[in-house]
């Protein structure tokens, strides 16, 4: 019997070799894919760590200057120079150590202070090599200082004149004081009869009687002596006269704006506000049911209109008398009525949006400081009328600083970070 050859041809061995090639094909692509996962795994690290440093160096200058500005944060604020003082230049390891490994630095020349703002720009890199990934950010730092008043009765913007603050002889019952008084309440009397007495302490001299800030003082920035108000205005100088300040530290309108602000955006349970609108005499709130007497408080008075003062009423804290700019009015006034009743007010008494404080019918004895912003109000408003008697207390003042309501020595920060994205424009710039 005959058996017939197979042909082969070879098939198994075509189909093995594709097969083989498709899973080389495979396994390459898998290792490629795997090679390029791993380098950006390891960009993605090199460019967290830049940033991690970059952060780093940011807690650092906060810590510095915002969480412990004393003593070495408020060097921070005197010039550059000693803001590169503090925070230190050259590389700042995150391992703490001069070796590899990822670091900040201080860009120099892209950082600035100004006053009461400064900038600060953070470069974080993730090791010493050329090809190191690199991150920057922006800390944007602002300091405010509560703004302290440097006499009994201090007037700031344009409309601060001489004539508004001594108008005429017959309404001459205003009564300016820089001498250092001891408020009533840490005295041993009574309100409404008690007679406080000056300071003694060693080296408190006077304050000036009047500090007018108008716009610009041109040639009068200087002190004057009022020869003609002798009794009325006490202090050294009685008046002085100097240029609104340009800076918000020195207490020019900015500063008091931003103090009242940030005073009364706060606890809602220790501000008292009162809308008088335009309330008749019949409908008037009485002062004693406005100013508590148990502590120091805020008590913000609003509008044009009338408060009832019956008794002696004595109170501490900051009163902020405001008028209303949208209402149109040429005047307003806050009047306090009638001619039986006293207020002694301990702290400070703020004036402002060209309101009028009339006591022509009561008798008013401020202790502390009080300060009027004009701003660009004209004609008539703003300041004091009547029976007020004004006398410097920096006691009084401290009392506020105790009730955290008045600071003028610990500043407030605000600040806020960003990251600088355009890399190629910092690197030029360092370069």
């Amino acid at each position: 019997m005959s058996i017939s050859p197979v042909r082969e041809r070879g098939a198994v061995l075509v189909v093995s070799l594709v097969l083989l090639v498709l899973a080389t094909l495979v396994g390459v692509s898998g290792i490629s894919t795997a090679v390029i996962q791993e380098r950006i795994a390891g960009n993605h690290k090199q460019i967290s760590d830049a940033f991690m440093a970059a952060e780093r160096g940011l807690g650092n200058v906060v810590k510095a200057v915002v969480a412990d500005p004393e003593p070495s944060g408020m060097e921070f604020w005197s010039s550059k120079e000693d803001m590169v003082q503090l925070i230190g230049a050259g590389r700042h390891y995150v391992g703490g150590a001069d070796g590899p490994g990822a670091y900040w630095e201080l860009d120099e020349s892209a950082s600035m202070i100004d006053g009461h703002q400064a900038e600060v720009v953070l470069i974080g890199r993730s090791s010493d090599s050329e090809i190191a990934a690199q991150r920057a950010l922006v800390l944007q730092v602002s300091r405010w200082f509560d703004p302290s008043p440097d006499s009994a009765y201090t007037c700031i913007g344009a409309a601060c004149e001489q004539d508004r603050v001594l108008p005429m002889r017959r309404y001459r019952t205003i009564q300016y004081d820089g001498r250092d008084w001891t408020p009533p309440s840490q005295v041993s009397c009574e309100s409404g009869s008690c007679q406080a007495e000056i300071s003694q302490e060693e080296g408190v001299g006077p304050m000036a009687g009047i500090h007018l800030m108008p716009q610009d003082a041109g040639d009068q920035a200087g002190s004057f002596e009022l020869h003609d108000a002798e009794g009325e205005v006490i202090g050294s100088p009685q008046l002085r006269i100097t240029s609104l300040p340009s800076s918000p530290n020195e207490g020019g309108v900015r500063s008091w704006q931003q103090y009242l602000q940030t005073l009364l955006a706060g606890s809602s349970d220790r501000i008292i506000h009162v809308d008088l609108g335009a309330s008749a005499d019949a409908d008037s709130p009485a002062l004693g049911e406005i100013i508590g007497t148990s502590e120091p408080g805020v008590y913000h008075i609003t509008g044009s209109g009338s408060i009832g003062l019956s008794g002696d009423v004595h109170g501490a804290g900051v009163l902020i008398i405001s008028g209303d700019p949208s209402s149109g009015a040429s005047q307003q006034t806050v009047n306090l009525f009638p001619s039986s009743g006293s207020f002694t007010f301990e702290g400070l008494v703020i004036l402002r949006d060209g309101v009028i404080l009339n006591a022509e019918q009561a008798d008013v004895s401020l202790y502390g400081a009080v300060v009027v912003m004009l701003g660009e109000h004209q004609g008539s408003g703003g300041g004091l009328v009547g029976n007020v008697d004004i006398r410097y207390s920096s006691k009084a003042l401290a009392k506020l600083t105790e009730h955290r309501l008045w600071d003028p020595v610990r500043p407030d920060f605000t600040w806020a970070w960003k990251e600088k994205m355009d890399l190629y424009a910092l690197n030029e710039e360092a370069s």
